[in-house]
């Protein structure tokens, strides 16, 4: 992914704004554990300070942060799915991972009372009534109860959570309250996040949580999840930098869903610029065999081209679309006539275009009723927005305008 990112100060151009995702850091830590989830997090680091050094950081805003945590540990002893079709019996419609539906919902509370006093499984949940969610552990009861936009906790037994014990009395307390007042918790903000959860209309009728250090069994046994309530599944910095972002600078906790609503400059509609660049570019030989000719690129609209193109005595035009698009490239594709000086012919085009920071990287061809030809190995070097060098691959050397 090292090119990729270092594109993003050009796609920043045509764009506005982006947002990169780094995937290996998730998937090496629940796949090979914590050794390589930490390479993965160096080596992040040190791609992301090449792209800053790209970066004019007084016209450019920066938000770094993680989707969750990750935790590490030991498998539960059994199969989390397995021990749910045990406790539960004929009365199991489905079990998805942490989502347990009832063929009859009315046995919720009993049946969330045995998961946990029957198996490994640390938290059951489920929604008593419209402002009320219940859960157990195999130490009491937890409830959660909503009014007026906010959630009061209450328990039965023991107050797994430490709540109490931490300054907590019953009060009502808003989401962002919540979190304020439990952020140094071993399970931070769970009364919202849970309450919430299961207003989902599709959530289980039934929801399971498995704690570290027990990590719950999927088909692969992984070695690191976020399955959990507690902090290090939970918990990540967010780290900001840009003049948008400054008013955000103070804030010592927030809740992530909320973060892209807490910056008003902040819009992800019509990005999409209104055409790709018109071009036009001619070349020469440069040694060998004679290689000359022109090429005119115009755009109607974003994605789309059309292009005309003198090479060889051979004349051709077409309308190309821009059928898949990444960090480092795009396909294009299309059809048009060629015209040789004899025969004119239908001929399908597509085209790879590689983008590596300043150097683009072209390879295509065409197929007419002569089969299929090679028809682009180019190379080209952006000088600025307007200017570039070409190498026509191997000896065609010429210079393309832009606007």
């Amino acid at each position: 992914m090292f090119f990729p990112l270092l594109n993003v100060p050009e796609l920043l151009e045509t764009y506005g704004v982006i947002e990169f995702y780094w995937l290996t850091t998730d998937s090496l830590g629940h796949i090979m554990g914590p050794k390589l989830y930490e390479a993965s997090i160096r080596r992040f680091d040190c791609y992301f300070g090449n792209l800053v050094k790209k970066l004019n950081l007084d016209e450019v805003n920066i938000i770094l942060y993680c989707d969750h945590g990750m935790s590490f540990g030991r498998f539960i002893n059994a199969d989390q799915g397995k021990e749910i079709e045990r406790i539960v019996g004929n009365d199991l419609k489905v079990f998805i991972h942490p989502n347990v539906y009832l063929k009859d919902p009315d046995k919720k509370d009993k049946i969330a009372r045995d998961i946990v006093l029957k198996s490994e499984i640390d938290f059951t949940f489920y929604r008593e009534s419209p402002h009320r969610v219940v859960g157990y552990s195999d130490q009491g009861k937890m409830i959660f109860e909503e009014k007026e936009e906010k959630i009061c906790y209450l328990f039965e037994g023991e107050d797994v959570f430490g709540y109490y014990g931490s300054g907590y009395n019953g009060e009502w307390l808003t989401a962002l309250d919540w979190l304020s007042q439990t952020r140094d918790s071993r399970f931070p903000g769970v009364p919202p996040n849970i309450y919430h959860l299961l207003s989902n209309e599709r959530v289980g009728d039934i929801v399971i949580i498995i704690n570290p250090p027990k990590i719950p069994i999927f088909w692969l046994r992984y070695p690191g999840n976020h399955a959990g309530l507690v902090n290090t599944d939970l918990m990540m910095p967010i780290l900001l930098k840009g003049p948008q972002l400054e008013h955000l600078y103070e804030r010592e906790e927030m809740w992530l869903h909320n973060l892209y609503t807490s910056i008003p400059e902040l819009n992800f509609e019509n990005l999409e610029p209104a055409r790709e660049k018109n071009s036009f570019s001619l070349w020469g030989s440069g040694y060998g065999e004679p290689n000359s000719g022109f090429k005119m690129s115009l755009s109607p609209a974003y994605r789309w081209n059309f292009a005309f193109r003198y090479h060889d005595d051979i004349y051709r035009s077409w309308f190309e679309y821009d059928l898949y698009s990444s960090y480092l490239m795009r396909l294009w594709t299309g059809a048009g006539l060629q015209y040789n000086g004899q025969n004119l012919d239908a001929l399908v085009q597509a085209r790879l275009q590689i983008d590596l920071g300043k150097i683009q990287l072209n390879y295509g061809g065409q197929f007419t009723q002569g089969g299929w030809e090679i028809n682009t190995k180019k190379v080209v070097y952006q000088i600025n927005d307007q200017l570039a060098l070409e190498w026509l691959i191997p000896n065609g050397f010429g210079m393309s305008f832009s606007w």
